[in-house]
């Protein structure tokens, strides 16, 4: 399969990544009891920081990653990684994170951080079989909704 074009998205792609991420959210939000208003809340500033890219095959937009707040040099933390709804079970999360690690990789860091809802088995799974280590489960640090976080790395 060819490469992904991948390129950051712009304030102007806000609306864009909102869209394809919205619907593939759909049952996380609902797992964790968000509403949907508040499932991507913060999006625009994050598209505005430059965290956010655009996964592209063939012109058309696949997926999105978005990078958390950078602390440490040498680690990315992601935020969010999102397959088009009608993509997901064809293969398309493993080859966008692959080739998230590539980017990662090539932006000179050495280590990927990473978390997801304790709720969602198969995700754990997911980062499980790409090559992540589990190193604790706790309380979200700003949410009370009693849904521990299981936080993963993977050197690159």
């Amino acid at each position: 399969m060819p490469e992904f074009d991948v390129r950051r998205a712009t304030p102007d792609d806000t609306d864009a990544v909102r869209d394809l991420l919205l619907p593939a959210f759909e049952a996380y939000g609902n797992g964790l009891n968000a509403p949907r208003a508040q499932r991507l809340l913060g999006i625009r500033d994050q598209v505005a920081a430059g965290l956010a890219w655009m996964y592209y095959e063939n012109n058309d937009l696949v997926a999105v990653a978005i990078d958390d707040e950078i602390s440490d040099p040498i680690t990315l933390p992601l935020h969010v990684l999102g397959v088009r709804l009608d993509l997901q079970s064809k293969g398309y999360g493993p080859r966008v994170m692959r080739h998230y690690e590539k980017h990662a990789r090539e932006r000179g860091f050495v280590k990927i951080t990473l978390y997801t809802a304790e709720i969602f088995d198969h995700l754990i799974g997911f980062y499980t079989r790409m090559g992540y280590t589990e190193l604790y489960r706790i309380p979200h640090p700003t949410k009370n909704d009693g849904i521990l976080r299981v936080f993963f790395e993977k050197t690159i």
